[in-house]
């Protein structure tokens, strides 16, 4: 079936092409309000999409980049909005288009009309994808023409191989795991809760969490307790009877998924008059920038978030793989006090 085009959105809605051209690109001020929105009504029952090619040709490369992720309404897991994750990603994205001269639009989104509404206006010079979507949003993604950049979303790519417009931008997140669990095993520590997001939410977590177990498979006389949550400081709360049964039983330190689980973990021992390392150790993930303001040190693991924020800009821009563009992203442990060896 033939392309729809800006001439057929014209025809069907009485109006001329730049009437048209004003209300998809963004410049609806110059036409009634209930035209423009007869206008868009059409493009989208006609599945009317800009054409980058003509549209750049014409008024050269937009000067914006997208950043999309679910609202929390999506899933009941999705914790993005209030995650220090997401704001030191998104302070490195914010440094990376300002220091390409472009600007960046931050979006929550819902569902597919959302999409449909912004595929029809101004084109982004690229799109950051954060999060997990339901696969009707993700199709939609798979399909449209824009240059896209999927972040912690490897399961996307393997879902829609053909989409050549999309690339994956992420860290070794079963090296994290493995990091993590390799630390506390050198400190004599055989018996661990793992307090961790829905594993089976997100290739991350199946990452970190496989990560984990297959360097406690290596030592003899190992044994784990997985306790699953969400990624917040008061579900670590919530959940921290269970740990502490496990710590009373023979468990010796707790590893997190993450940093917000570790500080949460933390506030609910220091609570209950248990003191860290003393009592056990515990471990977090991702090296957030808020835990420079602690009055204690974390021990973690970083993927440095934020410059990842950043490089994902140059790489969206420059066509970088990602194997060149992780280059000194690699994790690292952060030894801090929250660790000691195994009485």
């Amino acid at each position: 079936m033939a392309r729809t085009t800006i001439k057929d959105v014209a025809k069907a809605a009485g109006v001329s092409i730049a009437t048209v051209s004003n209300v998809i690109n963004g410049r609806s001020g110059k036409v009634n309000s209930n035209t423009a929105q007869r206008i868009l009504a059409i493009a989208e029952e006609l599945s009317y999409h800009r054409n980058l090619n003509a549209a750049s040709l014409k008024t050269g490369n937009s000067h914006m980049i997208w950043v999309i992720m679910p609202k929390h309404t999506i899933h009941p897991h999705n914790q993005l909005e209030d995650s220090p994750f997401f704001n030191d990603l998104l302070m490195g994205i914010e440094k990376g288009a300002s220091r390409s001269e472009l600007y960046f639009c931050f979006m929550r989104i819902a569902d597919v009309d959302e999409l449909k509404r912004l595929s029809i206006g101004a084109a982004p010079r690229g799109v950051i994808v954060v999060g997990i979507f339901p696969p009707s949003i993700e199709q939609f993604i798979a399909n449209w023409s824009f240059n896209t950049l999927i972040i912690d979303n490897r399961q996307m790519l393997l879902d829609n191989p053909e989409a050549q417009h999309l690339r994956h931008f992420g860290v070794d997140d079963y090296q994290m795991g493995r990091m993590a669990a390799e630390y506390l095993l050198s400190l004599g520590h055989r018996h661990l809760v793992l307090l961790f997001a829905p594993v089976e939410l997100s290739v991350v977590h199946r990452d970190r969490y496989r990560g984990v177990c297959d360097a406690l498979a290596e030592v003899a006389q190992t044994s784990h307790y997985l306790v699953e949550c969400e990624c917040s400081l008061s579900a670590a709360d919530q959940c921290f009877s269970q740990i502490q049964q496990q710590l009373n039983y023979r468990a010796s330190a707790v590893l997190t998924m993450a940093d917000v689980l570790a500080l949460g973990c933390h506030r609910a021992a220091i609570r209950r008059g248990l003191r860290i390392p003393e009592d056990f150790s515990l471990i977090g993930m991702d090296n957030l920038s808020l835990l420079s303001y602690l009055p204690y040190r974390l021990t973690t693991i970083s993927q440095q978030v934020s410059q990842r924020g950043y490089q994902a800009v140059l790489t969206l821009l420059n066509g970088e793989s990602e194997a060149s563009a992780m280059e000194g992203l690699l994790p690292r442990l952060i030894e801090g006090d929250t660790c000691a060896p195994k009485k």
